[in-house]
């Protein structure tokens, strides 16, 4: 697909999936297709091996044990994700269907803020010279992806303006209410890290004033505005019907790993969850999944030259992320991943 990229970046409950949804029906009521992409993607090896990082941290890993607790664990951590995007990039470069089109983004690269700020919980102080730093990094290690996808010219990020008002409405106790709001400003100052590396193509959006939202279809209007003026849409109205793709799991399955997994069970719970938004299910069927495919996977195959390049960059300087692909699945896996790479 001949595509402009549209990235959805936010917080936590701030309206982004309403925002997808909604772009979505109307790109496609415009007579533009749009193909919707989802980060990260839990169900693959990278997707599966991050869950499993940010929820056990280091834990008993001796090898790791000298990041613990640093910045450096924060950095192996956007460093996975960043794997998990370029592997979904090889998929969405082997598009067949070379239509015209929008790919619709909910997070990217910029969602490094996030991953920063939730480094709160294993580094307890970060100076805001150590958030410009990192946020500097995301973006020169996912250089190309972002270049690929033209990933610097639409970024709307939503964000919430709590106020007083709004962190007084939060149901848990004080300290848990402190850390959110901590959270929450961490990452905010890592997105106007982003937001000026990118310039024009940013694009911020206020979902709620105060604790209270506002109108979807005003922010809705806000969106589509920016849009037209960084997009030109009629330009990618479509003389046929548009067409909706999603690319997920069972693309990065068949064009990475060779295995056609739309069968198994485990695919099956996990997309039922996926529709009721069972987070419990979703990570737990997301991990048997990841490691199917890492287990049964006879060979990886990396066609695009600039997606071998980025992880091979990525792994020289991060060579803890081939551990923790280690310590999760098995050495096998790490050599035949290494084998497509490093070739």
């Amino acid at each position: 697909m001949d595509c402009t990229s549209v990235v959805i970046e936010g917080s936590d409950q701030v309206g982004k999936g309403d925002t997808v949804h909604d772009l979505s029906g109307i790109f496609l009521e415009q007579g533009i297709s749009i193909c919707r992409f989802s980060f990260p993607q839990y169900a693959t090896p990278f997707g599966s091996a991050i869950r499993l990082f940010l929820k056990n941290g280091v834990g008993d890993i001796s090898q790791l044990s000298d990041v613990k607790g640093k910045r450096r664990e924060i950095e192996i951590r956007m460093m996975m994700f960043a794997l998990d995007r370029l592997q979904a990039l090889e998929s969405i470069l082997r598009l067949s269907d070379k239509e015209r089109g929008v790919l619709l983004l909910d997070r990217g690269p910029y969602s490094n803020a996030l991953t920063i700020a939730y480094g709160l919980s294993v580094v307890k102080k970060i100076a805001n010279q150590d958030i410009v730093e990192m946020a500097k990094l995301g973006f020169e290690m996912e250089g190309y992806l972002i270049k690929s996808l033209n990933l610097d010219k639409c970024v709307i990020q939503l964000s919430a303006n709590l106020g007083k008002k709004g962190w007084s409405s939060i149901r848990d106790g004080e300290e848990d209410q402190y850390e959110k709001k901590e959270i929450q400003e961490k990452a905010d100052q890592a997105y106007l890290v982003f937001s000026e590396l990118v310039g024009r193509g940013w694009k911020n959006i206020v979902t709620k004033e105060n604790g209270i939202w506002k109108k979807r279809t005003v922010r809705n209007k806000e969106a589509t505005n920016f849009l037209e003026e960084r997009m030109a849409l009629s330009s990618f109205k479509s003389s046929n019907s548009a067409k909706f793709e999603s690319i997920d799991v069972l693309d990065i399955a068949k064009d990475m790993y060779g295995l056609d997994i739309s069968n198994l069970e485990d695919v099956k719970e996990f997309y039922n969850a996926l529709d009721r938004n069972e987070k419990n299910i979703i990570y737990k069927k997301g991990f048997s999944i990841g490691q199917y495919i890492a287990n049964n996977c006879s060979t990886v195959v990396i066609k695009d030259k600039g997606v071998r390049e980025s992880m091979y960059n990525i792994l020289e300087k991060y060579p803890e992320c081939l551990i923790l692909l280690k310590e999760y699945y098995s050495k096998d896996f790490v050599e035949k991943l290494k084998e497509a790479i490093y070739e």
